[in-house]
């Protein structure tokens, strides 16, 4: 049961060359490809303003982060050599650091104040933080702010544990 009268391929017809209608054209126009570089421009503007954005914030909690290690690590390094250590704020320079062990930056967008229960609220200066072998630390709240973002890093003056809040 085959088709005899019916050919397997139909046969294409030829134009004249120089009669090609729009739907045999293929590619784009000028203007599609600038519409599509227009809006790639558009998304990665958007995409770059974002990440900066996020980059700060990451920034921010890093240093946190790392201040906050640094009196942890300030504690047990009293309880483990047995005598005590001295973390000094430079509230000037945004520096701090463990006597004799170098310093660290904080970033200069990084507003950074010292609440202390006897002085009240510094702002300048040098501020130094000690820590006990017994466990015990002198020192107040550390309070870091960048734009809307606000951390506390508190210091229990009995246990020397450091809380950030």
């Amino acid at each position: 049961m085959y088709l005899i009268d019916r050919p397997l391929v139909t046969p294409r017809r030829c134009r004249p060359a120089g009669k090609l209608s729009y739907s045999d054209m293929r590619g784009f126009t000028l203007i599609e490809l600038l519409i599509v570089l227009v809006l790639i421009a558009v998304i990665l503007g958007i995409s770059v303003v974002s990440f900066t954005g996020s980059m700060q914030k990451y920034k921010f909690y890093a240093a946190v982060r790392e201040f906050s290690a640094t009196m942890g690590y300030a504690h047990r390094l009293a309880q483990i050599e047995g005598n005590s250590q001295v973390l000094t704020l430079d509230l000037d320079r945004k520096r701090y650091g463990i006597e004799g062990r170098g310093y660290k930056s904080i970033d200069p967008r990084i507003a950074v104040i010292v609440m202390d229960a006897a002085e009240g609220e510094i702002r300048r200066g040098i501020y130094t933080f000690v820590f006990r072998p017994i466990g015990g630390a002198e020192g107040g709240t550390v309070t870091l702010s960048s734009g809307k973002k606000i951390m506390r890093i508190e210091l229990d003056p009995v246990v020397g544990s450091v809380v950030v809040k």
